[in-house]
């Protein structure tokens, strides 16, 4: 019953998490467009508001608790869990990269940082959902619906950019960590079910 109940709540980390990212890409995408490799030498680089950055660095914060439930989740189960903490092991190490490396900074530092650590950064973190999202869809501890977000919100930004409207395909992302956290909240059970049905 605890461990159903801290799972449960790990996955309101989840959603807010999603949540924060979410509207942290719609409010940059409404920035006017930004540059691209040799465009920078005659536009400026589109700059994140300053709570926008904070915005992001809290959801990743909450998206790593939200990676860290659902390990819990395939440990439980006993099933591909250890894939799923390599995904989340590859996935925390990208954040580090992004929280430590060029977030805070200005945009026309990040232009200087960005091979360094933006595109590795980010890279890690598709690839280490990717992994966590293949574990939770073989091991089927959630809806195939919600792993499957997961998995295609994760892939989608590879498409993105921040500096265009591509900045949008991120959005998926949150939203898909939305969804992963309202079925652990909601689904997990209330009278402190084990495992959550799939669909």
């Amino acid at each position: 019953m605890r461990s159903s109940s801290s799972l449960r709540w790990l996955g309101l980390a989840a959603m807010a998490g999603g949540l924060l990212w979410t509207v942290g890409f719609l409010v940059h995408s409404a920035q006017p467009r930004g540059c691209i490799a040799e465009e920078c030498s005659t536009r400026p680089m589109r700059d994140a508001p300053g709570y926008v950055n904070v915005l992001w660095v809290l959801a990743l914060i909450l998206l790593g608790v939200g990676g860290l439930a659902l390990i819990l989740l395939l440990r439980k189960a006993g099933r591909s869990w250890r894939l799923g903490k390599a995904g989340l092991i590859v996935a925390g190490a990208g954040m580090v990269i992004l929280l430590l490396g060029p977030l805070p900074l200005s945009a026309s530092q990040r232009e200087a940082w960005m091979p360094i650590f933006v595109i590795p950064g980010l890279v890690l973190i598709v690839i280490g959902f990717v992994l966590l999202g293949v574990a939770v869809l073989r091991a089927h501890v959630l809806p195939t619906w919600a792993a499957l977000a997961l998995l295609g919100g994760a892939l989608l930004m590879l498409l993105g950019n921040e500096q265009t409207a591509r900045a949008l395909l991120f959005v998926p992302f949150g939203l898909a960590w939305v969804a992963v956290g309202f079925t652990l909240w909601f689904r997990l059970g209330n009278r402190g079910r084990e495992a959550i049905p799939t669909l």
